[in-house]
């Protein structure tokens, strides 16, 4: 019996393991994505228009785009950390439930 719960501790954490590798996969590519898309613009505005106010207007605009992106992969981390705390403390709970039961 204890060798089972052993067993599917050890899954569980792989599937964790896993999970978080997919997702921190995922956050990099998106994040490389945006970051070529923001080049690829500047590089636009720049050959199109050589006026200041512009370039200042788009360098305002992109920082505050990254900001953003930045915040919403900051709460998209803290959530899946939220989520697999629950989901060990979960885990923690049924074994113990198993280990008096047995």
């Amino acid at each position: 019996m204890m060798m089972m719960m052993m067993m599917m501790m050890m899954m569980m954490m792989m599937m964790m393991m896993m999970m978080m590798m997919m997702i921190i996969i995922i956050i990099i590519i998106i994040i490389i994505i945006i970051i070529i898309i923001i080049i690829i613009i500047i590089i636009i505005i720049i050959i199109t228009t050589t006026t200041i106010i512009v370039v200042v207007v788009v360098v305002i605009i992109i920082i505050i785009i990254i900001i953003i992106i930045i915040i919403i992969i900051i709460i998209i981390i803290i959530i899946i950390i939220i989520i697999i705390i629950i989901l060990l403390l979960l885990l923690l709970l049924i074994i113990i439930i198993r280990s008096r039961s047995i």
